[in-house]
């Protein structure tokens, strides 16, 4: 295995550390982690990989370069005064500096940070689309991501829900994508047990651990959730494995990638309805029922107070000072993630991102009906990204490092393992 390989396992063991310890002192901490990841995968790359991920580049460009560019222009001085936050202007008037540059972002170090972390995140996939393109390396990989994934929601149950709950949002969806990551597990060990039909035993012990293992990490995941009380993302991970279920069925039927196109609709369609009619502040705040009082009394006052163009990507943290109780002290997080960004970037940014996930989630798809083994990586991939778009508007999970690493990389065997060998070869 190469050293590529051996850092993304590390970097896929810093997931749970992200989850239970603070992300202020996580992220800088990883970041070298991640660099070196890419550099040790470009530097031994060969020629097929490279291709795959200029190719997976250039698919995906716009949404790419979307947020860095919007991340960018709320950073930078704006030379139009419509487009600056108002809170520069009272700031001027406070400090008696008429000349103040003002700035969408009010605190543009957070975006600044915000936008090195979301370059990041692409490099963590752009890595494992390198390193994964080897079956035996995207098998490992899918292991380890099952169990960084699965230890949070088992930390959970075995006491640790203070610290999570009061540092790093919650563990809703780290045990959502851990129990999508374990049911592709068990449809490993089916689908290498099923192309090895004439072994002595009906199910080789290896083969046979695994399942075990994929059952016991469903239910350790499931319980979580349980018992958080988040039966929307208990919802979310019934949609998840009926998704992946119905690509094996259509597999095993031999249907080609367009029906697979027209189950996106249909999954679209059933499952957004609800989505697109909450572009409203209240009704966006009406899904996050987990919250607590204070997070949704700011999020409240910051939805009415914030300009279309947003306050600032990471920028929350400011907003809550701004917005918060008197008298009330302590880190508050949003009541979920498409409030966090509705006030950061902006209300039609949630279009806008849900546009480029739907990209992503077609492509995974495509891919999972398209492939002619080892599907379930890009299953498993489509799940992923539909499950966590839509906890989204329920919870706030996604904003931490863990919950985006293990997404990243489960992304990234996503589409490495989209091409090869087709169900018509």
């Amino acid at each position: 295995m190469s050293i590529a390989s051996y850092l993304l396992v590390a970097l896929l063991a810093t997931a749970p550390v992200a989850v239970i310890a603070n992300d202020g002192y996580v992220q800088p901490a990883i970041l070298p982690l991640i660099a070196l990841t890419l550099a040790f995968a470009a530097t031994f790359a060969t020629s097929p990989e490279i291709a795959l991920a200029k190719q997976t580049l250039k698919r995906f460009a716009v949404a790419i370069l979307v947020p860095i560019v919007w991340m960018i222009v709320q950073i930078i001085p704006s030379p139009a005064s419509s487009l600056t936050n108002p809170i520069w202007s009272s700031t001027a008037i406070a400090l008696n500096a008429p000349s103040l540059s003002g700035h969408i972002s009010i605190d543009p170090g957070a975006t600044l940070h915000s936008l090195v972390w979301y370059l990041a995140v692409l490099a963590v996939i752009v890595s494992t689309v390198l390193v994964t393109k080897d079956r035996r390396r995207a098998e490992l990989t899918l292991l380890i991501l099952t169990a960084a994934a699965t230890l949070v929601a088992l930390a959970f149950l075995l006491g640790r829900a203070d610290q999570l709950a009061t540092t790093s949002g919650t563990a809703a969806l780290m045990a959502l994508l851990g129990a999508l990551a374990n049911g592709a597990v068990i449809t490993m060990a089916v689908e290498r047990h099923l192309n090895h039909s004439d072994a002595i035993f009906p199910v080789s012990a290896p083969r046979l651990l695994q399942m075990l293992l994929g059952v016991c990490g469903i239910a350790v995941s499931v319980g979580a959730i349980v018992a958080l009380g988040q039966r929307q993302l208990l919802s979310l991970t019934g949609l998840g494995f009926a998704l992946m279920l119905i690509v094996a069925v259509m597999r095993r039927l031999g249907l080609r990638p367009w029906p697979a196109t027209i189950l996106a609709v249909i999954l679209i369609a059933a499952t957004g309805a609800g989505l697109a009619r909450s572009a409203a502040s209240t009704d966006l705040l009406r899904l996050a029922e987990s919250s607590t009082d204070e997070s949704l009394a700011i999020a409240q006052r910051a939805l009415s107070g914030s300009p279309w163009v947003g306050n600032g990507v990471g920028s929350f943290a400011e907003i809550s000072r701004i917005y918060r109780d008197f008298g009330s002290s302590g880190p508050v997080m949003p009541p979920s993630t498409a409030v966090s960004v509705a006030i950061e970037w902006g209300r039609p940014a949630l279009l806008v991102l849900a546009a480029l996930a739907l990209q992503l989630f077609l492509f995974n798809l495509r891919g999972a009906v398209g492939r002619g083994r080892d599907s379930f990586f890009a299953s498993l991939a489509a799940a992923g990204v539909l499950c966590a778009v839509c906890a989204s508007f329920v919870e706030p999970s996604l904003l931490t490092s863990g919950a985006q690493i293990v997404l990243a990389v489960m992304i990234g065997l996503g589409i490495s393992q989209s091409t090869g060998r087709t169900s018509a070869a």
